[in-house]
């Protein structure tokens, strides 16, 4: 779920509604990333507000998990 869409960054104000459509239990840990951490600090953020008490970030996103020489893959 984007928390900006694209071609203009705009904010989904749908995200919180699109990400409780998830439906995911309150107790799992929800990782988020994006290409640099702050997208995804902000989802993280507002997904803590909705009681997914065990939602982080990816500090400093995929360009950090890649410059640290982490596994990484896309589908």
């Amino acid at each position: 779920i984007s928390l900006l869409n694209s071609p203009d960054y705009a904010v989904n104000q749908n995200f919180a509604a699109e990400f409780q459509d998830l439906k995911l239990p309150r107790e799992n840990k929800i990782l988020f990333i994006c290409k640099a951490g702050g997208r995804s600090a902000q989802a993280a953020q507002i997904a803590t507000q909705l009681g997914y008490s065990q939602s982080y970030n990816i500090e400093g996103g995929v360009i950090s998990w890649q410059e640290n020489k982490l596994p990484w893959g896309q589908k």
